[in-house]
């Protein structure tokens, strides 16, 4: 992460004595385990795993405190994310907005790192030659050189696209989505769709639900390259 952005996002500026150096950097290792071992492959380790556990505690259970930090009030033990902030960032207070602008900040950092992360052997989204949505069974049919991404009829009961596209997966995923609002009669806006099409992505690869055909190793992950969409 950027080690200025989140003092922009809470709109105070960060003094530089050696406390506040400390506490920034436990912070700033909070904010940097939450987001990079958000995928499951990040985290196969079980120490790792419990890092992320804290970091998703820390930054969003307004009752968790840190163990190994006591608590300058009297009223706890350990000391919260609010308190950490109040010192490091030398403010009387850091109210709700500020913790709810911080979590926002850190949840649309998390889709924004993983969206761009590209793994070797790409996630694999089976296409089948049938799907039932809905009840009823659509026959998903090959077809080069379409003018648009896909084509859906609820009539023949039939959705076609090009599966041997580079973008064949989320095509399909997106045409799925658009199929089922047909059928309930949704009028989604198409940004809205696509929209809603990359956030599902984005959560079953995060999530690893969508798995390759060999399991890449963490070592085999490429950083440097993004993934486009």
């Amino acid at each position: 992460m950027d080690s200025h952005e989140y003092k922009d996002y809470l709109n105070v500026e960060t003094p530089q004595s050696d406390i506040h150096k400390i506490l920034k950097k436990v912070f700033e290792q909070i904010v940097d385990d939450y987001i990079k071992l958000a995928h499951p492959i990040m985290r196969q380790e079980k120490y790792l795993y419990e890092y992320y556990l804290m970091a998703v505690a820390a930054l969003f259970d307004d009752t968790y405190e840190f163990a190994t930090i006591p608590s300058l009030e009297d009223i706890r033990e350990g000391m919260t994310l609010r308190e950490m902030l109040s010192l490091m960032l030398e403010v009387d207070t850091i109210t709700d907005q500020h913790l709810n602008k911080l979590r926002n900040w850190v949840a649309e950092q998390t889709v924004k790192f993983w969206r761009k992360k590209h793994l070797m052997k790409r996630p694999v989204l089976y296409i089948p030659d049938t799907v039932s949505i809905r009840g009823y069974v659509f026959d998903v049919s090959h077809r080069e050189n379409l003018k648009v991404p896909y084509e859906v009829n609820i009539e023949t009961y039939t959705i076609c696209l090009n599966k041997q596209s580079k973008h064949s997966t989320k095509n399909f995923l997106e045409a799925v989505l658009f199929t089922i609002a047909l059928l309930e009669d949704m009028r989604i806006p198409i940004k809205t769709l696509k929209d809603l099409t990359a956030y599902l992505w984005d959560t079953l690869k995060v999530n690893d639900f969508l798995r390759p055909s060999v399991v890449p190793k963490v070592q085999e992950l490429n950083f440097d390259k993004e993934e486009e969409w």
